[in-house]
């Protein structure tokens, strides 16, 4: 998540829509006291910096930053704040302002309330992405993080489905839907919701929205995490599609998206923004 108080406005980051990847070029704009919660590893390694607000906020974590600084200097050969250290230390430091609610994928509710005099003012965004699309993305990420368990996808989508199923090794995401990140009691309450299947030509839009440069061809920072021996309709079969219809059924609703990828055929309902 991104808070601009130099261009006011406030990126919502929500989960596999390459929000990474957007908030290393929204980085190269802050100002010295911007926020930015999360992605901060992805930004460092793209040539982004840490502005004035990250250095200070994250020293209230002097042990936790002075030792994985000097484990990652020596690892660089040059000396350099460590990404991940102040990445943690900056989640948190907001957590611990928050009552452990601001996060990098916070809901529209969260940020809205500790943010209350400069969320009308703001242009706010997010992107959304086809459930379907979604789902195998966020698979293969969490396999990832997780070490690789031997988990197939269909366990992965029940464990989606039964939040009382077992799950030992950690797969399950903490958030599952977007729906939260850009709604407060279920109604929209961003100013411009864009489309991953149309990213280039949204990231534009909110470019000009906000009257700064954005590189097209946005490189999505993760994509390289699953291996596309397998396309999207294949990992799936007439169980697995009744149970993502269930699992994201606000979004699917709303947006009217369908199996198995593709942009929303109700996309006239993402422009918000007068």
């Amino acid at each position: 998540m991104i808070i601009s108080h130099k261009h006011k406005f406030i990126f919502m980051h929500s989960r596999k829509t390459a929000g990474s990847s957007l908030a290393t070029k929204l980085n190269r704009h802050l100002g010295p006291d911007d926020i930015q919660i999360g992605a901060w590893i992805d930004t460092i390694e793209s040539g982004g910096r840490f502005n004035k607000n990250a250095i200070i906020k994250s020293a209230n974590y002097p042990f936790k930053i002075l030792l994985s600084s000097l484990k990652y200097s020596f690892a660089e050969r040059r000396l350099a704040l460590s990404p991940t250290a102040i990445n943690s230390s900056l989640k948190l430091y907001y957590r611990s302002i928050s009552n452990d609610e601001l996060t990098t994928h916070s809901s529209a509710k969260v940020v809205k309330e500790n943010f209350s005099d400069i969320w009308n003012e703001y242009f706010k965004f997010a992107f959304v992405r086809n459930p379907f699309s979604h789902a195998v993305s966020d698979y293969y990420w969490r396999l990832h993080l997780c070490g690789q368990p031997n988990i197939s996808f269909k366990e992965f989508i029940y464990r989606l489905f039964d939040l009382n199923r077992s799950d030992p090794e950690g797969i399950r995401p903490p958030i599952i839907s977007n729906w939260e990140i850009y709604t407060n009691n279920d109604i929209i309450d961003l100013d411009f919701i864009g489309c991953f299947e149309r990213l280039d030509e949204d990231v534009n839009k909110v470019s000009n929205f906000i009257g700064l440069p954005l590189a097209k061809d946005l490189k999505k920072s993760k994509s390289s995490i699953r291996t596309k021996t397998k396309s999207i309709e294949e990992h799936y079969d007439k169980d697995l599609i009744e149970k993502v219809n269930i699992i994201y059924e606000k979004e699917i609703n709303h947006f009217g998206y369908s199996p198995f990828e593709g942009p929303p055929s109700k996309f006239q309902q993402l422009l918000i923004w007068n």
